[in-house]
């Protein structure tokens, strides 16, 4: 009799042990649930902020649910909380690896979503919320350097150099060949005037591409700056031998020839450069002026009259008419020449 009521009341006991813990399923099922269904209204409903609070809840009570904590990346994302967006899908992948093409499609979305907007902002002229919305695209995507580009050129445009001299190097850091940030880095270094900051990057792009005129028309200018003729002038006829066609070029290159006193060269050079443009009376001057320097009175004479012809009004060119007609012994042409001069000072002091 004794054992008997022994074992009602030990089945008793697990029958209430049973039923509690079904209930317990039940109710943690059901608020399990409750809390999907709230996030996901929440989400079409785009409250943000409240299918955050659902799905932190959910995550408190079941932390090995990989579908919340997916979900909860996604709402991250659309807070523009983008490393919490990159924790809780590294979470859900360590979870389960059935989320991994969800995953990369939302991460390329969010990343073109923002990038777009960041070239619409920067078009509009709306710099500072195109920075935000390029920084946001390097957190999406860290290893994509065509954001740090653009990202680098408004800090450029707005002369904030130190921020884009730091955004280009993390561009050329994930792309080693990149020329585009190495191009804007030069130029920037031309500009803060640190010549050979500015040299090295240039070398460092001929080294990639050896045909990048622009780098090559940097390195002269900046050789020429510091007052390096002779490299100045390899680097110029390099670019003349890649653009044969361009004024600027065979014009510096013929300052370069006259500062080092090779006037027969830089003589040259200005001819190719009056033939590609003869009516630059700038070029005039400088052949004039080497002339000038040979003594060679005459072919002085004849380039300053060209400028007078283009431009009557040119001071210089007159003023220096005066000095060849008097070594021709054209001492009238020189007086006419000096009245002219004067009354022109009069009108243009």
């Amino acid at each position: 009799m004794y054992k008997c009521q022994r074992e009602i009341k030990s089945y008793r006991l697990k029958y209430r042990y049973f039923i509690f813990v079904l209930i317990s399923l039940v109710l943690f099922g059901s608020c399990k649930n409750l809390y999907y269904q709230n996030a996901t209204f929440n989400i079409e409903q785009h409250e943000w902020e409240k299918a955050r609070t659902e799905l932190d809840k959910l995550i408190q009570q079941n932390p090995d649910d990989a579908k919340a904590f997916f979900m909860l990346g996604d709402v991250y994302a659309h807070l523009d909380q983008y490393e919490k967006m990159h924790t809780c899908f590294s979470r859900c992948l360590e979870l389960s690896n059935r989320f991994q093409n969800q995953i990369n499609h939302l991460i390329q979305k969010h990343w073109v979503e923002n990038f777009n907007a960041g070239i619409k902002r920067f078009d509009e002229g709306k710099h500072d919320k195109a920075i935000l919305r390029f920084i946001n695209a390097t957190i999406i995507k860290p290893n994509k350097p065509i954001a740090y580009i653009h990202l680098g050129n408004i800090y450029r445009i707005q002369a904030k150099f130190d921020n884009a001299i730091d955004i280009y190097m993390k561009a050329i850091r994930l792309n080693k060949k990149d020329v585009i940030s190495r191009n804007h880095l030069a130029a920037i270094y031309f500009e803060k005037k640190e010549y050979h900051n500015a040299i090295q990057m240039c070398h460092e792009i001929v080294k990639i591409d050896s045909k990048n005129a622009e780098a090559i028309q940097q390195l002269a200018r900046c050789y020429e700056l510091l007052n390096e003729m002779d490299n100045a002038i390899k680097w110029y006829r390099e670019a003349s031998r890649l653009l044969p066609q361009n004024k600027t070029i065979h014009t510096n290159l013929g300052v370069a020839f006259f500062t080092s006193q090779d006037f027969e060269k830089s003589i040259k050079e200005f001819k190719t450069a009056l033939s590609i443009d003869s009516l630059d009376t700038t070029l005039y001057h400088y052949l004039g002026e080497c002339y000038w320097a040979l003594r060679d009175y005459p072919s002085m004479v004849t380039c300053f009259e060209h400028i007078i012809d283009i431009d009557p009004w040119n001071l210089a060119a007159w003023r220096n008419l005066t000095v060849g007609y008097n070594h021709l012994g054209r001492y009238a042409e020189s007086d006419s020449a000096r009245v002219r001069l004067e009354a022109l000072q009069q009108t243009h002091p």
